[in-house]
């Protein structure tokens, strides 16, 4: 992969530049619409169905909350204002995925270093746990500590994209797996969800740029992402030269969404 080197200040921290994919554009038969134009079609109604829950949530508790205060008891009005703080972080995230994945139509810069993979996944089941209050995230983590050659910060990017989709399109009460696995030149991630499978025809077009799951009814309602969450993913992966991909289980319900970044031998 051709890329722009510069070394940072840090002897064991380098800034890499990697230049803009290209995605082709299948052309469009005469009198149909314009596959980019459909997809940003799609993807302006689904942005807008994201953005509208949480908006509501934020309304409807605010208002509760302007209106009765004096009449709410100390744990409600805590409660309230926990929701209305779940919600903003929600559509934080939305309103980020938008701006980064603009960007990364561009260039995606990384600063890659050796940061511990228990740690990362710690800090992000932590911080998706703030927004999925009500789900279990079982992490089997191995005895050892393995360093990987990543971007720390994008790293955790994934992995919050994964965690939260693994939330969304799974039934309530079930658990999120979350491990590591090591082999020879490369650290595999894996994140296991007890959501419906997909079909060989979503899986192949599941990290593109647009390529979002069908709606899924879920505990919270009918859930369709923005198909912006697996494209930055897969563009991320890919600029610390890693791999990422799905299993679907064939026993069941299930999938099992991976990555892998590659051992950190500059800092051994």
């Amino acid at each position: 992969m051709a890329a722009h080197w510069a070394l940072a200040h840090n002897a064991c921290m380098t800034d890499i530049l990697v230049p803009a994919q290209n995605d082709p554009v299948v052309p469009a038969a005469s009198g149909e619409i314009p596959d980019v134009v459909a997809g940003n079609a799609d993807f302006l109604s689904a942005l807008s169905h994201e953005l509208r829950m949480p908006l509501a949530t934020i309304r409807g508790f605010a208002q509760l909350l302007l209106t009765h205060w004096d009449e709410l008891p100390e744990d409600r009005r805590r409660g309230n204002v926990e929701r209305i703080m779940r919600s903003t972080l929600r559509m934080e995230r939305l309103v980020g995925s938008v701006s980064l994945a603009t960007r990364l139509a561009a260039d995606v810069e990384v600063r890659l270093g050796c940061p511990d993979v228990g740690v990362l996944v710690a800090e992000s089941v932590a911080d998706v746990s703030v927004v999925h209050d009500d789900r279990q995230f079982v992490v089997e983590a191995p005895a050892a500590a393995y360093l990987v050659w990543a971007d720390r910060d994008r790293v955790a990017q994934i992995l919050l994209n994964l965690l939260d989709n693994a939330a969304k399109y799974s039934p309530a009460g079930t658990p999120i797996l979350i491990r590591w696995l090591p082999d020879s030149s490369a650290i595999r991630l894996e994140i296991t969800d007890q959501g419906t499978g997909l079909t060989a025809e979503e899986q192949a077009r599941l990290f593109a740029r647009f390529g979002r799951l069908r709606a899924t009814r879920t505990a919270s309602g009918l859930t369709a992402g923005t198909g912006l969450g697996l494209y930055i993913c897969r563009r991320l992966v890919e600029a610390m030269e890693g791999k990422i991909g799905v299993q679907t289980s064939d026993q069941g319900p299930g999938n099992t969404f991976w990555f892998t970044l590659p051992w950190a031998h500059a800092c051994l």
